[in-house]
């Protein structure tokens, strides 16, 4: 389903403009839509680029675990319409993650299943619902034993819910062990955490956590030879240890230090205050502080929307779905899904944009917000799945059916008369503050530069 431009005079081309987890630790948000498909419009950008290979090392991990479609007797037993599942992702950026999911449908191979953990405003639940092949879901695991806090030590692995799913990660510090971190990670940010807090760092994505109370599980796995367990295992199995480096050299001894001359001053110390973090360091913790909240709030599923920035698309705003994050040199770039456009496959488009492209989802507004405008000023519409900046003319004729206005695309010079549904405010997001404002004036004509002040 190929789509174009606002109008018979916007043209055509490409498109632009909520869930690899890449929130502040790289794991998993909102939700995601439909399924992601490989054959869809990529990016230019290996996504695993700007990892050191950690994000395609670990879907080749985690991608060992892959049941067989043809399940027996004992394992299947337990799948049918209205059973409780968890369903194991191996779209991009979601490998190696299992939501837990109810069964809605079953159809020879496939399951049509409900994630709560995954958001979708289309669906009446409010949750997303998606078709995936039944060897991908597997019952849910045994309760957590009371004890496994207090047995987790630096090194082992665990699985750590964040935002509905269940994400494998490292332990690199726990409360109680003074906050040594693990031998493998000595260098790491984990190295000067304190002792109350547990520091996680996710296996796929190597982004690093603190938590005062996570919620952590064994890392679960079926095993059907294990009967008295029910079927299941799981170990705290520490990760791989590195290599052992070669020894050092020995470094040759220091010369003496020349002896002071008498009577010299000694050298002055330095004042509490001047100890404490300089401009740079503070500039730096404040770019971090930022970095994590954006991470945060473009979490992998979100929902966003990315504006048009190719001829014909200017002036739009179209719905996606994040699929991966990427950290370069204190920028973001972010691959997305559309939810409108298609390819001939019916794959759903992906792309790369960079975060300066991007925008959150706007709330919702008051359906009688079009009654407060006056004519000229500026609103959106619903044209074609997405969004264009317009300008109210005036109300349309009054007939038997409800009210309609009439909208000007100025930049294309095309008129619309559609009914209020269609309409929304022309919505302003605000980055700096992290807030939205509605547009009331109506900008300059595309083709007329601004004038100096």
């Amino acid at each position: 389903m190929a789509r174009t431009g606002e109008g018979s005079g916007g043209g055509g081309g490409g498109g632009c403009t909520t869930p690899c987890p890449k929130c502040d630790m790289g794991l998993a948000g909102g939700g995601v839509g439909r399924e992601a498909r490989d054959g869809g419009r990529g990016g230019g950008e290996d996504p695993g680029s700007g990892h050191d290979g950690r994000c395609a090392t670990s879907a080749r991990e985690f991608s060992s675990w892959t049941p067989t479609t043809k399940m027996d007797s004992s394992s299947s037993s337990w799948l049918r319409e209205g059973a409780t599942a968890e369903l194991a992702y191996a779209d991009n950026g979601m490998v190696g993650s299992f939501y837990p999911c109810s069964v809605v449908q079953i159809a020879d191979a496939d399951a049509l299943v409900e994630v709560g953990g995954l958001r979708d405003p289309s669906n009446s639940s409010n949750a997303a619902r998606e078709w995936h092949p039944c060897s991908r879901l597997r019952p849910p695991p045994p309760p957590t034993p009371a004890e496994l806090l207090h047995r987790l030590r630096p090194g082992e692995r665990a699985e750590l819910l964040r935002h509905g799913g269940w994400w494998e990660v490292v332990v690199r510090s726990a409360p109680g062990n003074g906050g040594a971190p693990s031998s493998s990670s000595s260098s790491s940010p984990a190295a000067s955490s304190p002792s109350d807090e547990w520091v996680l760092e996710s296996v796929q994505f190597g982004f690093v956590s603190r938590e005062a109370r996570p919620e952590l599980r064994p890392c679960w796995r079926r095993d059907p030879a294990a009967v008295a367990a029910g079927g299941w295992v799981h170990g705290a199995e520490p990760e791989p240890a590195a290599a052992a480096a070669p020894p050092k050299p020995p470094k040759p001894p220091k010369p003496p230090k020349p002896p002071k001359p008498p009577g010299a001053a000694p050298a002055p110390k330095r004042k509490p205050s001047e100890l404490g973090p300089g401009a740079k360091e503070l500039e730096q913790e404040e770019q971090a502080r930022q970095m994590a909240a954006l991470l945060d709030q473009y979490a992998v599923g979100t929902l966003v929307e990315v504006q048009g920035v190719d001829d014909g698309f200017l002036g739009s705003w179209y719905g996606c779905r994040v699929l991966e994050v990427q950290e370069r040199r204190s920028r973001l770039r972010l691959k997305l899904r559309y939810e409108a456009f298609q390819e001939d496959d019916g794959s759903f488009w992906e792309d790369w944009f960079d975060i300066k492209h991007v925008r959150p989802a706007p709330p919702a507004h008051d359906p009688q917000f079009i009654d407060t405008l006056s004519v000229g000023q500026p609103l959106e519409i619903n044209h074609e799945d997405g969004w264009w900046e317009v300008l109210l003319v005036g109300a349309a004729e009054r007939t038997a059916e409800l009210p309609k206005y009439i909208v000007e695309a100025r930049r294309y010079k095309v008129r619309h008369i559609v009914p209020a549904s269609s309409l929304r405010p022309a919505w302003k997001w605000v980055a700096a503050a992290c807030s939205w404002e509605m547009h009331t004036e109506a900008p300059p004509p595309p083709d007329v530069p601004k004038k100096k002040k």
